[in-house]
């Protein structure tokens, strides 16, 4: 009786991590990807990456702050901070709601910058939202509504509605206060 309890306990210590690692799966299989956008920032001399916005099927927003303490962005190694935030009920169903349009799975797969004819500095945004069938990736240069609307080369109805809507969900997650172009207010549901 004795050895079939000691038989049993070394089966739970190695079968533990095992059990551990499975159950630690299954909850992030239950977290899935809604939304995600890769940020680019750039100009002649160097580029930096990180994530702009990752948004969880639970409500988690995750984004990166990248910060420096000097002016010079190209010679300076950048300190990257992850935030974290949920978003409310209603946000997510907003979000869902928005991705599932139509005219948001119709995109074009690139939107060059629409305000200057060269753009040697900016912000590239890598949008990708997971589908049934495949991922739909869209790439975005210099999103900025208004100046490409003066310039009359507007951003289409559903991607002003992505770009928008993710500004703001990172700019809640990260708590800057968005200077909201107006292109933007015309699209953003009223809260």
């Amino acid at each position: 009786s004795n050895v079939k309890v000691t038989r049993f306990l070394w089966i739970l210590v190695f079968l533990a991590p095992s059990i551990a690692a499975a159950q630690a799966s299954t909850t992030s299989q239950n977290r899935t990807v809604i939304l995600e956008v890769a940020a680019e920032d750039f100009d002649i001399a160097w580029r930096q990456e990180y994530l702009y916005l990752k948004v969880l099927s639970d409500g988690t927003s995750e984004c990166q702050i990248v910060m420096r303490k000097s002016g010079d962005m190209r010679f300076e190694k950048a300190d990257i901070r992850p935030v974290k935030r949920s978003l409310s009920e209603a946000e997510l169903e907003q979000l869902h709601a928005l991705l599932a349009q139509n005219d948001i799975s119709r995109l074009d797969n690139t939107y060059k910058q629409r305000i200057a004819m060269m753009l040697d500095a900016g912000t590239a945004w890598h949008i990708r939202i997971p589908r049934i069938n495949q991922t739909q990736e869209i790439h975005v240069v210099a999103f900025a509504p208004d100046a490409a609307k003066a310039q009359k080369r507007p951003y289409p109805t559903a991607l002003l509605a992505l770009g928008c809507t993710i500004e703001k969900i990172r700019g809640k997650a990260i708590g800057e206060t968005i200077d909201t172009d107006d292109e933007c207010r015309k699209v953003l549901p009223a809260q």
